[in-house]
């Protein structure tokens, strides 16, 4: 057995030929085509999953070599997007890697690390301006699906949570900030069908996947506030400190005035809710300098909630304000050349 390990040690530092792999994925991609047509009502990760069950030990663990060492079928299939023949193998090697990672705090960063490659392929999807919108959309839901399993595994355990909610702080605002990069190339390209509503949601899904597991991490209310660790502390802060400076850059919109008109960016009709968010806000310091972090965040979480509410009243304004003046152009336009007829 000890030889065997380490001619598998041995294997894993081979580089792969770049024109062996090449034939090998088209290879490998014309026999899982093959397949796959053969077997239309098996799926690659139901096969597997019932497979192991029943493997011997030893092939099991060749199967996690190949996994984790990155050769075969593993390595063909890793830069697989959706629409590739290649692209159940790869999600398939994922479940198998998640089937047998030990510990639920690695098992959820591995499905962050999951959700991060679906953005990736999204984003490969989106500059390529081939894939489909039905590709896009069912990656943005597999992007998801992965934050919701990271979160399931932590959600019930404030310790685990405190362990895993700076991981999925860090993810999510990475997320974020490829998911804004991703709406600007889908609009860049005119990508068939566009994506707006659905790249706001994924957005909105990090957001609260990101709040409810620092929720977690705070919901052991027995623990004193010395107690608990720094790290979670900052977050709740900066929770709070992120919504001041965006309410400082909202109410710097609000003295500037809408090209043509005398109406403020910040429609009338948001002040209420704005000024709500405000006093959420100003409670959500006065919580956290007391060392109250739970309630924190919670103020933290409405504010933002409102803020929202504003941002959506603002556009249906802004979209009237068109409407209206793109109906007096026409109008205009109309009677000039009612002048020109007479």
């Amino acid at each position: 057995m000890n030889r065997i390990k380490h001619q598998f040690k041995l294997l894993r530092s081979i580089a792969p030929d770049a024109s062996r792999t090449a034939n090998f994925r088209r290879i490998l991609e014309s026999k899982v085509a093959l397949e796959s047509s053969a077997l239309p009502a098996r799926s690659v990760c139901a096969f597997l999953g019932r497979g192991m069950r029943t493997v011997p030990a030893l092939a099991l663990a060749l199967i996690i070599t190949l996994v984790g060492s990155g050769s075969g079928v593993s390595f063909a299939a890793q830069n697989a997007i959706p629409g590739e023949t290649l692209y159940r193998v790869k999600l398939a090697t994922e479940q198998v890697r998640i089937a047998v990672t030990p510990g639920k705090k690695a098992k959820a960063e591995l499905h962050l690390g999951f959700a991060s490659r679906r953005l990736q392929e999204i984003e490969q999807l989106i500059e390529q301006n081939g894939g489909s919108r039905t590709a896009v959309s069912e990656a943005l839901t597999r992007y998801e699906d992965e934050l919701d399993e990271s979160e399931a595994l932590v959600i019930h355990n404030p310790s685990l949570a405190q362990d895993i909610a700076p991981i999925i702080g860090e993810t999510t605002e990475s997320h974020k900030r490829t998911l804004k990069r991703v709406a600007e190339k889908a609009h860049e390209r005119s990508f068939n069908g566009g994506l707006d509503d659905e790249l706001d949601d994924a957005y909105e899904h990090a957001e609260s996947k990101d709040d409810a597991v620092l929720y977690a991490a705070l919901a052991a209310t027995s623990t004193p506030p010395a107690m608990i660790p720094p790290v979670i502390k900052e977050k709740s802060r900066k929770k709070w400190e992120s919504l001041e400076r965006e309410m400082k850059k909202m109410e710097a919109a609000r003295a500037v005035p809408v090209a043509s008109e005398n109406n403020a960016v910040i429609a009338t009709g948001t002040a209420d809710a704005f000024t709500a968010a405000q006093t959420r806000v100003g409670e959500a310091r006065t919580r956290w300098e007391n060392g109250e972090y739970r309630a924190a965040l919670e103020h933290s979480i409405e504010a933002r909630e409102l803020m929202k509410e504003a941002e959506k009243m603002e556009k249906e304004k802004k979209k009237e304000r068109e409407r209206e003046q793109n109906k007096q152009k026409e109008e205009s336009r109309n009677e000039d050349e009612d002048k020109k007829d007479d």
